[in-house]
């Protein structure tokens, strides 16, 4: 494994210091936060990636949250149904992640860029 050492003199948020490596990635590559611990197996991760032809692939996993309230659905005024204090179940962000080098292009020089500006960007333009 090669690892490449960059420094920000200004924070540049998540993805922001991507841009520092331009040169150094051409071929797909992960990105990790820094306090994950996890047992996926980044080679299936980065093999499945590849087959997708994909620019950017996240890796995920569903978590419960319990709610502290009744929730009461409604339409039009009238309820509709009530559940008390539900789970309700979301697929979450696990803070790992390969990105095909054309995702670079995305990504300014110099200013704070985080995973969530990406994914906006990505959206909004409807990215593959």
């Amino acid at each position: 494994m090669r690892i490449t050492y960059t420094q920000e003199v200004e924070p540049l948020g998540t993805m922001g210091p991507l841009s520092l490596l331009r040169e150094h990635l051409d071929t797909p590559f992960l990105v990790l936060n820094g306090d994950v611990l996890t047992d996926l197996n980044l080679s299936q991760f980065v093999s499945g990636h590849r087959r997708n032809h994909a620019a950017l692939t996240i890796a995920t996993a569903n978590r419960p949250t319990k709610m502290d309230f009744g929730v009461i659905d409604e339409t039009e005024g009238h309820v509709t149904g009530f559940r008390e204090k539900p789970e309700l179940s979301h697929l979450v962000s696990m803070g790992i992640y390969c990105m095909d080098p054309t995702i670079l292009d995305r990504i300014p020089s110099g200013v704070p860029f985080g995973f969530d500006d990406l994914m906006f960007q990505m959206l909004e333009e409807e990215a593959p």
